[in-house]
């Protein structure tokens, strides 16, 4: 009999919320796919589109975006040139305008294309360069104009990495600037697919950690995302897909919703295909050390972990996790049903630690009426007084959590139901 360290702490470990699933072999092996995938959908869009497309994929903090990405890119890698970006690495994610992007997605293209071989029209590189070396002199960076091209990348990453000034910003969005980088990168990206013989597929991810004015201004106040003549897809806020300014986003992107694995139908009823999938992603987890016919999860704390995830995978395996916790101080070999409770309650208190009156007003009626609501508060953000959407801090928050099959609607986090009624 293995000791209890050497029994659950590979367990404890395979249910770490922040394990992301990006190489072939995990994503073939823990890999859950949702109901009427949308996924599936995305890419059947992009294997048979003769133009480019620009697709926006939207779900919850946690929801699986990166590993959807991650899948995506698998399943298309033999049919594009796949080039993968994250705005997190890459950009401020506080402070970032259309420009940014698009200098981070061009450079992607050519140093990615470049790490594989494939040598990039040097006229191509240096007319991109020679639109880099303008926005540096924008910027006021004296000298510039000198710069050698070593130093200008060097430049261009420090400023996109920071965020140009709003200033610079402004004066981007109605000068010829941005135009003449689009027009440099689609020179580099044509380029490129001509010696690859393939199209280019270009996944942003972390641009969902945009707050939903800089999101509204990149995604729905303009067009320029979707200038770059390949495919690129963009994760967004998902208080942007329920914004009233989303319409002017939808007009110019696919959509490509990614919603949280329905625990309960619109009713409230259970609804049971939608746990099995979630009881799939457990079990997939744990096969490696656990035989079938030996669950260490009793069903009745499968049943709890699964319904009290509220579909959110980051959550359910941080019940999982917090659970085989309770066991291991409990010194038992199997997670029952009082295990599962423990780890409910705590993250009931970390999701309920920061919420207001008002917020608790808004979570009751979004229970009843299964829409969001529009009511607003000032809040003082940065020394300046703004009007935000309460729905839209419990969307971000994961208060409350949407979802979507041939309808979408809303609901509170299960962690938090029963303290409604308080």
């Amino acid at each position: 009999m293995p000791t209890l360290q050497e029994f659950w702490k590979p367990v404890f470990n395979r249910f770490d919320p922040w394990w992301k699933l990006d190489s072939e072999i995990e994503l073939a092996r823990f890999y859950v796919e949702r109901e009427n995938s949308p996924l599936e959908k995305l890419i059947t869009t992009l294997q048979f589109s003769r133009e480019p497309q620009k697709a926006l994929l939207v779900g919850h903090i946690g929801s699986g975006k990166t590993s959807s990405l991650a899948r995506l890119r698998e399943r298309l890698k033999d049919q594009f040139f796949v080039v993968e970006l994250n705005a997190e690495t890459g950009l401020n994610t506080y402070n970032v305008g259309h420009a940014e992007v698009l200098v981070n997605l061009g450079l992607g293209v050519y140093f990615q294309a470049r790490e594989r071989k494939i040598q990039i029209d040097q006229a191509k590189f240096d007319g991109l360069v020679e639109s880099l070396r303008t926005l540096i002199i924008e910027q006021g960076e004296e000298g510039a104009a000198f710069f050698s091209t070593e130093k200008v990348l060097e430049k261009i990453g420090l400023m996109i990495k920071y965020g140009f000034k709003r200033e610079l910003s402004s004066s981007l969005e109605v000068g010829p600037t941005v135009p003449e980088i689009v027009h440099r990168v689609n020179d580099l990206i044509a380029d490129a697919e001509k010696k690859i013989g393939n199209q280019i597929l270009v996944t942003i991810d972390g641009l969902d950690r945009l707050d939903v004015d800089l999101a509204r201004k990149v995604f729905a106040h303009s067009t320029l995302l979707t200038r770059p003549a390949c495919h690129v897809v963009y994760t967004i806020p998902i208080t942007l897909r329920y914004d009233s300014n989303f319409d002017d986003a939808r007009a110019n992107f696919r959509v490509c919703d990614l919603p949280n694995f329905k625990v309960n139908a619109r009713n409230g009823d259970p609804y049971p295909s939608g746990r099995e999938l979630l009881a799939q992603v457990i079990h997939k987890r744990l096969a490696d050390y656990v035989p079938a016919d030996n669950p260490i999860f009793t069903t009745a704390a499968m049943e709890l972990l699964v319904a009290m995830s509220g579909g959110l995978l980051r959550d359910l395996m941080h019940l999982c996790q917090s659970a085989c916790g309770e066991a291991v101080r409990a010194g038992a070999y199997t997670v029952d049903e009082s295990h599962a409770r423990t780890a409910v309650l705590a993250l009931t208190g970390e999701y309920a630690a920061n919420l207001r009156q008002a917020h608790w007003e808004e979570l009751q009626q979004v229970h009843q009426s299964k829409l969001l609501t529009t009511r607003v508060e000032k809040l003082s953000i940065g020394g300046e007084v703004k009007e935000v959407v309460l729905c839209d801090q419990l969307l971000e928050g994961r208060h409350i959590f949407a979802y979507a099959n041939h309808d979408t609607w809303f609901d509170v986090h299960p962690v938090l139901t029963a303290n409604l009624a308080r």
